[in-house]
């Protein structure tokens, strides 16, 4: 238990997704029924189309979805193995320049307690996530957000980018190097603008100085991330 603890930890310190099963051996799950009013697509019903070109998306103000974003990280357990968890509670914006995504800007904020991770005691308790928390790591009471804020995007394709930001974490700010992919924008309900995003990223837990607890050398350093993030525009 003391390395999965340790593993799990780094894993929580990605800045930059409820726990996913991420087990092996979870039982599949039925999606829930939609709300009523929600679209709906069967058989005969045409998908909506989807705009694959940035330059064509509406400028200005755009919201991310914390219903449908979320924050995968991992590090290596024992370095060897990677260790999963997400963060699920994410909220920021996007200011989109479209004819020149260069002059945009994102801003994300992520609460420490919107963690989760796989592993529960023999009880069923997640006594780890609990453990991140804790002073000697995540500090999560006096440290309670995540959060990124862009300085420089630099285009690097026709739907790809790279995103320089800071990110503050642990009390501590440090620059990271997002690799983001424009997936599409497509009608949401009511008339609203909906896209999405993927990006990557890495950041080292010694430049946040998470390097305190009694599990740190059984965790590698680098923490992965992967940001999947939906943007909403309200009907205009």
């Amino acid at each position: 238990m003391l390395r999965t603890t340790a593993f799990a930890w780094a894993v929580a310190s990605a800045s930059v997704l409820a726990a996913p099963a991420f087990a092996a051996d979870a039982a599949p799950t039925m999606a829930p029924a939609p709300p009523p009013g929600a679209p709906t697509f069967g058989a005969d019903e045409e998908k909506p189309e989807i705009t694959t070109d940035i330059a064509k998306m509406p400028a200005g103000h755009w919201d991310i979805s914390g219903a449908h974003s979320q924050v995968v990280f991992s590090a290596l357990h024992d370095f060897i193995s990677p260790y999963y968890g997400r963060f699920d509670k994410v909220t920021g914006s996007l200011e989109l320049d479209p004819k020149s995504p260069e002059k945009s800007s994102v801003s994300v904020t992520i609460p420490m307690t919107g963690f989760s991770t796989p592993f529960a005691n023999g009880a069923g308790k997640r006594t780890l996530d609990e453990n991140l928390c804790k002073a000697e790591a995540l500090a999560c009471e006096k440290f309670p957000t995540v959060t990124f804020q862009s300085s420089v995007i630099k285009k690097t394709g026709a739907n790809t980018g790279d995103i320089t930001g800071n990110v503050t974490l642990h009390g501590v700010t440090k620059p990271v190097v997002l690799h983001a992919v424009f997936i599409g924008e497509a009608p949401g309900p009511g008339g609203r603008k909906v896209m999405g995003f993927s990006a990557t990223g890495m950041l080292k837990r010694s430049d946040f100085d998470i390097t305190h607890a009694y599990w740190n050398l059984a965790v590698s350093d680098e923490v992965n991330f992967q940001v999947e993030a939906e943007f909403t525009k309200a009907a205009e």
